[in-house]
């Protein structure tokens, strides 16, 4: 028994609606599904119940509002649209209805999408005399020109190609289905005239002789056209001969193209060949640029580590402090002991003059009961009046001895309260401490965390780089809540920033950041946040615009004049920062030195002047923040005054001073740079005569 098609094509529908019915289905899959559909309801748009009885409508409605994917709400509607139309009269069916998305997935820029679209199309403009007017209204011949158009000036001009050769065969193949089973002549294009007779000598070959016959089809129409009026039969005769002389033609071309493709087939292996080459070259340079990544996690690491380091010192100070305390406390315990020591004194001596008193009572009385002992007595009542104001001494001792307890207990208390206020402001330092490490180390995992997540992240466009720079660029409006997140957004903006540059060589990647403003962008935010909200992420971002890159790319950074941002991070509470603005500072400052002769003055000296540049510096180099920033701060200052006095006296006796001993340091780099730097302000008489004192020499340097 033979099987009836359309219920084996409903079979088909409807098992594919059961698949689509599936949690958890992927939109690949999904996107397959739908495009099955589309082609198996073509074939049924003759029998309505087929298509619209298995279901595929409600699975298209249900998706359409579930998915955000573009091209799976494209499908949808297609489905959608085609099964709507399935059934109506021949002369009912809106055929641009039909068509219509049929066309728009034709001219997508997927592939698949493309090639569903074509059949679709094809098997429509088979089955239905029709179906071309329905192409013929929505202006597909001028639409299909302008996409063959941008694909010739893309190709042209070598920029990225949005589609492919394959999507551009499937549109010519459209144009020569329409051609092919037109029932009545069709309006001649001389859009799509225009981009063919380019496309016959540019493109692929298949394109060229697609190209080829299409206009040949319009010559005909066209020749057919003015010889409306003579004899069918000759006109038919004539064109049979251009078809045979066309197949001739097509014969000829395709051994041509035979020989073509023996020869590209030599010429794949050669490019197969240097691709490997090029493949190991992409992996020697993967390698490197996972070296500069680990490097710099390293660096990282080191600062946490610093970062701990001080931790530990100051819970070390605290404990010091807590073991001061400890013996305030004693010292007050012990002067409350002497306290009640001198109270129990007072007691004594207060005994001691109520007994004298009651001596002198008691002499008092034997004078008067013995008068002929008066001489005796006299000298009795001497002792008496000796031992009362014995009494009173001892009273006013006593008295005195108190006052001093009392005194030694309010300076214990004093310096207790002291000492309390040291632990006090110390925790609180610890506590500012704590809270900052913590901040570092968050900014430094997240960075990291991009870095491992990210590192094989593909170079921006230029558009990326624009998208990036509006969001570096948003307005900071609205509540304090609000602006606190648009400011947490610009950061996270820098750390992708981050995880684009790090370990990059690629100066062309940084010249175009920078010339769409991404420095400006961050610039501006160093000068303008509270010093307080300027993190590490923010000067991070910027130092991997300058490392590593060339001295042309340094040369556009620093012409951003990046120089009063760096100088305001001096006053910054986080030594950090300030230890990484002084490398930025540094780096600014080497590039513009570099390109110029040793004889000439610093560039940039008058634009870091006017920003109060030189004095911050000098301040922070008498602050002796630590021994490894130091000698970038000395370094600096050192190398504005490139051929140039430095006027004040003390500070070239200072600066010029610590950097001599350098120029001998184990470290390589550092000794070269203090070597160069010397030579470099030894231009000037003053400057020379300060560095050659006590027999010095500069060492030799070489560029």
């Amino acid at each position: 028994m033979q099987r009836d098609p359309s219920a084996e094509t409903v079979k088909q529908i409807v098992q594919i609606v059961l698949r689509l019915k599936q949690a958890n289905l992927a939109e690949d899959e999904q996107i397959a599904a739908l495009q099955q559909i589309v082609i198996l309801t073509i074939s049924t748009l003759d029998q309505p119940m087929v298509a619209r009885d298995s279901g595929a409508i409600e699975i298209a409605s249900f998706l359409i509002g579930q998915t955000q994917n573009m091209r799976l709400k494209q499908l949808c509607g297609a489905v959608i649209t085609l099964i709507g139309q399935a059934g109506a009269e021949e002369d009912e069916i809106d055929w641009a209805c039909v068509c219509s998305p049929l066309v728009t997935m034709l001219f997508s820029t997927n592939e698949s999408f493309s090639n569903t679209g074509k059949i679709a199309l094809i098997n429509i403009l088979g089955r239905n005399d029709n179906a071309e007017i329905g192409l013929l209204q929505i202006n597909f011949m001028d639409r299909s020109a302008q996409i063959l158009h941008e694909y010739m000036a893309n190709s042209s001009s070598q920029t990225t190609i949005t589609r492919s050769p394959i999507i551009v065969m499937n549109i010519l193949e459209i144009i020569d289905k329409i051609l092919t089973v037109a029932t009545q002549r069709i309006p001649n294009s001389q859009k799509l005239n225009q981009v063919l007779e380019k496309m016959k000598s540019g493109g692929s070959r298949e394109i060229q002789r697609k190209s080829r016959i299409l206009l040949s089809l319009f010559e005909e129409q066209s020749e057919q056209s003015e010889e409306m009026n003579e004899n069918v039969d000759v006109r038919q005769l004539e064109i049979k001969l251009k078809e045979s002389e066309q197949k001739r033609i097509e014969a000829e071309q395709g051994r041509k193209e035979a020989e073509q493709i023996n020869k590209e087939i030599e010429i794949g292996k050669r490019e197969a060949e240097v691709g490997r080459r090029e493949a190991d070259e992409r992996t020697r340079i993967a390698e490197e640029q996972k070296r500069i990544i680990e490097e710099q996690k390293r660096v990282v690491e080191l600062q946490l580590q610093d970062e701990q380091r001080r931790r530990i010192e100051l819970e070390q100070k605290l404990q010091e402090e807590q073991r001061k305390r400890t013996q305030a406390e004693q010292a007050q315990r012990n002067a409350e002991q002497g306290k009640i020591n001198a109270v129990q004194q007072k007691n004594e001596e207060e005994r001691k003059r109520i007994d004298a008193e009651q001596g002198k009572r008691n002499a008092d009385e034997r004078t008067r009961i013995a008068e002929q002992g008066k001489s005796q007595e006299e000298r009795k009542r001497t002792q008496a009046e000796q031992s009362q104001r014995n009494a009173e001494q001892y009273q006013r001792n006593a008295e005195q001895s108190q006052r001093n307890a009392e005194q030694g207990k309010r300076e214990a208390e004093q310096k207790t309260r002291t000492l309390e206020e040291r632990i006090r402001v110390a925790e609180e330092e610890k506590k500012q401490k704590d809270e900052k490490i913590y901040k570092i180390e968050s900014e430094a995992f997240d960075i990291l965390k991009s870095i491992n997540n990210e590192q094989d992240y593909p170079p921006s466009s230029y558009q990326d780089w624009v998208q990036l720079k509006k969001q570096l660029e948003v307005q900071e409006n609205g509540t304090q809540q609000q602006i606190e997140q648009i400011r947490q957004q610009k950061i996270n903006t820098v750390q992708k920033i981050i995880t684009l540059l790090i370990g990059q060589s690629d100066d062309d990647l940084r010249r175009e950041a920078v010339e769409v403003g991404i420095i400006d962008a961050i610039i501006k935010i160093l000068n303008n946040w509270p010093l307080d909200k300027i993190g590490i992420s923010l000067l991070w971002g910027f130092f991997n615009f300058t490392y590593p890159c060339c001295i042309e790319v340094k040369s556009l950074i620093t012409a951003k004049n990046p120089y009063p941002a760096f100088v305001r991070l001096f006053d910054h509470p986080d030594t950090l920062i300030i230890e990484r603005a002084v490398l930025l500072f540094f780096n600014a400052a080497v590039a513009a030195a570099s390109q110029v002769p040793n004889q000439t003055t610093h560039s940039h000296f008058q634009i870091i002047t006017n920003c109060n540049g030189i004095n911050k510096l000098y301040a922070l180099f008498k602050r002796n923040i630590n021994p490894y920033i130091q000698k970038y701060i000395a370094f600096s200052f050192a190398m504005l005054y490139q051929a140039r006095e430095i006027p004040d006296a003390t500070a070239r006796r200072e600066i010029i001073a610590y950097i001599k001993p350098l120029s001998r340091d184990s470290d390589k780099w550092t000794s070269f740079s203090a070597s160069w730097i010397l030579d470099y302000i030894a231009q000037n008489a003053v400057n020379r005569a300060e560095i050659l004192k006590d027999g010095f020499v500069i060492p030799k340097w070489q560029k």
